[in-house]
Order: structure tokens, then sequence, then C-alpha cells
């Protein structure tokens, strides 16, 4: 319930990690409104893959969507944990797709290595880099178009999310995480699409 006295509808904020936007600023209920808003994007795209051959890739995004929606609408460190976790597997997926001899106790593993470290957003980073590197590694040496534009679209994404995280005194304006949610949500179209055609 809202209270008046307390500007946070969703309790105060404890995530280990802070964006640009301002706060509740368009609406009381909603953390990060253009934030929110723009995570909806991975729920559309893991529609679309869903119905294809890489539907676990559809599945993930759509959990990744889900707990980016309740990071940035929330402020909550639940909402973060979802977020993240999701964007590992997420990312597992894509690789296991390229590398089907990878089994899914891989994953277990890292997500316990996670838990163990989930209060400190460098590990969620390193983790992520890592996986996201090697996908972008078996995109290249594909030579598939769809893996570079996916590749192109998540560097241009990184590039928004750094500014909004790094310069936020010039930048708040813009929204670049907002960015971030669009220029990534196009970046894992052209993921599954290379998937698919590769």
């Amino acid at each position: 319930m809202y209270n008046m006295y307390n500007k946070y509808y969703w309790g105060e904020q404890d995530t280990s990690v802070d964006f640009c936007e301002e706060k509740y600023k368009e609406i009381f209920w909603i953390g990060e409104y253009y934030n929110t808003l723009s995570a909806f994007l991975y729920l559309l795209v893991g529609g679309i893959l869903i119905n294809t051959r890489i539907s676990k890739l559809g599945w993930g995004i759509i959990v990744m969507g889900v707990g980016s929606i309740l990071l940035h609408g929330t402020l909550r460190y639940y909402g973060q944990w979802v977020d993240e976790m999701g964007m590992l597997t997420m990312t597992f997926m894509g690789i296991q797709y390229k590398r089907p001899y990878l089994k899914n106790y891989y994953l277990f593993i890292l997500f316990i290595f996670y838990l163990m470290f989930a209060k400190y957003f460098l590990i969620f980073v390193t983790l992520f880099t890592l996986l996201e590197g090697y996908l972008i590694y078996i995109s290249l040496k594909s030579k598939n178009k769809w893996g570079r534009l996916a590749i192109l679209f998540f560097v241009l994404g990184i590039i928004s999310w750094g500014l909004d995280k790094f310069l936020c005194y010039y930048t708040q304006p813009y929204h670049l995480h907002a960015w971030w949610h669009l220029l990534t949500s196009l970046s894992l179209l052209f993921t599954g699409i290379y998937l698919l055609t590769d």
C-alpha cells in the first residue's frame, strides 16, 4: 500500500547496483518508469522465439525480462536476483545451442557460484561478460550476418549502459539504460535468427 510518508512504494531500495533514471518520478508505484517499460521488449522477443526450435532460449529471455521489470519497477534485490539469474541462464542457453556438449549441470555450478557472491555486482558482471564474450567469439567464427548484427547491437547496448552508469550527470535526460534494453532486445532477436539460420 502506498504511504505518503514513504516515497518508496515497494520499500527502501536494496539492490547492489543503481541506475541513472530518477526514482518514482513518473508514477508513484514504478521505481524507474522508462527502464521498466523498455524491459517489456524482452518479453516480446522471448515470445517470438518460444515457438521455434530454440524455445529454451525464448523462455530464458522471458524470465530475464520479468526479472528486469521487477528490478526496475521495485528497485528491490529480489528483482535484481531474477534479472541477473535470467541473464546468465539466457546467455548460457545461447552458447549451449552452438556447443551442445555443455551439460545443464554447468549452469547449476554457475548458479551456485553466483549465489555465493550475489550481493557483489562485480562478480555478476564478470560472469556475464565471460559468457557474452564466448558467445561473441562463437558468432564471429561462424561469419553469419545475423550473428554479426547481434554483436553490433550488443556493443551499442554496452555503450549505452556504460554512459548511463558512469556519466549519469550528463546523460540522465536520455534514459540510456532504456536504450540498453532496446538495443539488447534487438541483439537477442538477431541472436535467435543466427541460431536458427547458421
